[in-house]
């Protein structure tokens, strides 16, 4: 199992601070792709022996292949660098838009991702806590019922509890 786990978020973004502390605690490696800064290099190697698929910004390098990988918030950003005085510039631009694309489509579904920027409206919770269970990370107790009864017996057996939605509300 790998201790390293890339995760996708946004600057100042509470939640994905925490999770980097909770990590932090348990000694998983984890390294911080924000939206607000772009990648600045991507390297996908498939052979009959090797899957490499490195990705790297300007603090770290990852090979998210062999990680596990956490989506939050955002989505990984590329910057094309180009000369501004090509009359193809634009077209180019948007080739290599539909490129990264489905650069992006391949990573987020070939690699151990928890969570996507395709799928986070029908984004299962349920499956993304036994997931990280699977992965080695500590868990919350959790509870799903429909009995009053049950979930008092919850409530009482765990005193601070945090109720929320396993689905995500429309926006």
């Amino acid at each position: 199992m790998s201790k390293e786990i890339a995760i996708i978020s946004q600057f100042n973004e509470l939640s994905t601070d925490r999770l980097i502390e909770y990590l932090n605690y348990y000694k998983f490696i984890p390294f911080r792709f924000n939206y607000e800064e772009s990648i600045q290099a991507f390297d996908l190697e498939i052979n009959n022996f090797n899957f490499k698929s490195l990705i790297s910004n300007s603090k770290f390098s990852v090979n998210i292949g062999n990680s596990v990988n956490y989506y939050r918030r955002g989505n990984f950003k590329y910057e094309f660098l180009f000369n501004r005085s090509d009359v193809e510039v634009d077209e180019l631009i948007a080739f290599m838009n539909d490129e990264i694309a489905i650069i992006n489509d391949y990573i987020f579904k070939s690699t151990n991702f928890i969570g996507s920027y395709v799928d986070e409206k029908n984004n299962n919770k349920l499956l993304n806590l036994q997931f990280a269970r699977d992965c080695g990370l500590k868990i919350p107790a959790t509870k799903v019922t429909t009995s009053k009864e049950k979930a008092t017996s919850f409530h009482e057996k765990y005193l601070k509890i945090i109720t929320k939605p396993i689905h995500n509300s429309p926006q």
